[in-house]
């Protein structure tokens, strides 16, 4: 058994290229095009029944799958010595200025890192500021930290 939904509306019609579309109010004249003209419609459409299968399946994970999963993920961040840009860009404007070198210390940057990977990241930092939120002052902020750690690495290599 199948139920009937009206749907009211305008249909505006574009007598220039033979295009139609439906909405529900009526659009200004500022809003269609000179070649537009709205049509006032009651659609009254046949929405058929249809059943919706209902699926249901219990997975059994071994407790020693689970374990083993939980400590690779485990070892796999303890190994990774960078925390995404997001970690340290969700702080306010003026907390990241004022902090910068504390929250780089959440980085955990050790002492196996090159100064070239540390650039790297704050490539990855910098781009992550400008794709996400783009606030002026922390880009500026970012370029200006940028360029000393690239001159620290200049320095380093002389």
């Amino acid at each position: 058994m199948s139920k009937t939904k009206t749907y009211s509306g305008y249909i505006i019609v574009n007598w220039k290229d033979d295009d139609l579309r439906f909405r529900k109010s009526k659009p200004s004249k500022s809003e269609r095009s000179p070649f537009e003209v709205p049509v006032e419609a009651n659609l009254d459409v046949e929405v058929p029944d249809f059943n919706v299968p209902e699926m249901s399946q219990t997975l059994e994970i071994p407790q020693v799958q689970v374990k083993q999963a939980v400590s690779e993920l485990v070892d796999y961040e303890e190994d990774d010595p960078l925390v995404e840009p997001e970690k340290i860009l969700f702080h306010r404007p003026e907390v990241i200025k004022a902090d910068v070198e504390e929250l780089i210390s959440e980085v955990r940057w050790d002492a196996e890192l090159s100064n070239e990977e540390k650039i790297s990241w704050f490539r990855s930092l910098l781009s992550h500021e400008y794709s996400e939120a783009n606030r002026d002052e922390v880009v500026e902020f970012l370029e200006e930290k940028l360029i000393e750690y690239k001159d620290e690495e200049v320095e380093n290599q002389q």
